[in-house]
């Protein structure tokens, strides 16, 4: 397969964004790394107003609920696409073994 044909293989766009993405969240992003710690800091901060709000708020303890799932949705993101990315490398070497 030439390079112009893996650049439209869905399967290598999708190791080439696993890799992007597992690249983004590594010690070597730091745009990637504040966002990965932010997402953390967001979760212990809605933990600790979540026991603390008044339990007749429903309001705010729904609005509380969500901010404490929003970053654990970030990283199941994140998370998907390394794990999609990994499934596709593996599914092209598969591919590439048994054609040679």
């Amino acid at each position: 397969m030439t390079d112009q044909n893996f650049s439209r293989d869905p399967a290598f766009r999708t190791a080439q964004l696993g890799i992007e993405v597992d690249r983004f969240i590594s010690e070597y992003d730091k745009i990637g790394n504040y966002l990965v710690e932010r997402a953390h800091q967001c979760r212990i901060e809605a933990t600790e107003k979540l026991a603390a709000v008044d339990p007749t708020d429903s309001e705010k303890i729904r609005q509380l609920q969500m901010d404490y799932k929003i970053p654990d949705l970030f990283n199941q993101w994140l998370g998907e696409a390394i794990l999609s990315g990994q499934a596709a490398e593996e599914s092209i070497k598969a591919e590439e073994s048994y054609e040679g």
